[in-house]
């Protein structure tokens, strides 16, 4: 009997059929695991900065809904997160495009948007809200191509990029 008549009559009698069935089950499984691997992996945000200096105690209010989580050299931040400083605490994050951000005790920093593009940095946007305190920043490549598209506010005052090296103080009364 030739070759081709063989799988003409496995496939006739059905026995073909359920072999394939047996291996495509697995391997559908496992297709079906790597593709949900390669999405979660997709979906997961790229952290915007680092953190280089913990001094007391500073929290992190995620940007995931998760509620603040005490702050430590090394430890990601992302797009979303609020840094919060106690009276003893002091922050200092370094972000991707080496911007170097110092939160102060007492202060509540919310990190809105940081879209760097290093290929283009002009085309980068920082958005930083000080919600109360002080905060230190030194310029990074983003804020120097894109000063257009650079802003902290505060409650009370909108502040964009003149210099590379600013300090800004913000109440609900005053802004400096």
């Amino acid at each position: 009997m030739e070759k081709s008549n063989v799988a003409f009559n496995m496939i006739k009698r059905g026995t073909l059929l359920p072999l394939f069935l047996n291996f495509s089950g697995p391997l559908l499984w496992v297709l079906l695991i790597f593709a949900s691997l390669h999405v979660q992996a997709e979906s997961e945000p790229s952290p915007v900065a680092e953190v280089t200096l913990v001094l007391g105690i500073s929290v992190v209010h995620q940007h995931d809904g998760y509620r603040g989580v005490q702050l430590q050299r090394g430890d990601p931040v992302y797009t979303g997160d609020r840094i919060e400083t106690q009276s003893n605490g002091h922050v200092h994050l370094r972000f991707s495009d080496d911007a170097l951000v110092s939160v102060r005790p007492n202060s509540r920093l919310k990190i809105q948007r940081y879209d760097y593009n290093p290929s283009k940095p002009s085309e980068s946007t920082v958005k930083f809200e000080l919600e109360e305190g002080v905060a230190r920043a030194i310029s990074g490549r983003a804020a120097e191509e894109a000063r257009d598209r650079f802003r902290l506010n505060t409650p009370i005052a909108a502040i964009g990029v003149r210099g590379t090296d600013f300090v800004v103080s913000a109440g609900i009364e005053a802004t400096s």
